[in-house]
């Protein structure tokens, strides 16, 4: 698995300001915990999408934003994860990084991306 580069995380601090979506959640890469993963995905991208609204999107900007989120959920993606997760959506950026650490959960949605869980990197 290729860690996060400095590159990238540059590209990521650098981004435009604008509604930015930082979802970190940690990962069971193996056992019957592995099918927990989908369904805690999908509770932080429901918990992203009620930030974004409560920062004055429109329900339909919201769910428009976070539509390539659910394009990576599927059992494929799942089975090839690692300890954690750390996904980054914006108008024009949308990354995801499969990590070899535990993240605890963690959904911010401000004006650019939260990095600071990726430092230990």
């Amino acid at each position: 698995m290729q860690l996060i580069s400095k590159e990238e995380i540059k590209t990521l601090i650098e981004q435009p300001k604008g509604n930015c979506v930082s979802i970190y959640m940690p990962t069971h890469p193996a056992g019957p915990e592995v099918r927990q993963n989908p369904i805690r995905f999908k509770n932080l991208v429901r918990e992203a999408e009620a930030r974004l609204i409560d920062a004055g999107l429109t329900q339909e900007d919201a769910i428009a934003l976070l539509e390539k989120s659910q394009e990576i959920d599927t059992q494929e993606f799942w089975e090839q994860i690692g300890q954690g997760l750390a996904i980054f959506i914006s108008d024009n950026i949308f990354r995801y990084y499969p990590l070899p650490i535990d993240f605890q959960e963690l959904v911010v949605v401000t004006d650019r991306f939260h990095i600071k869980p990726l430092l230990p990197i």
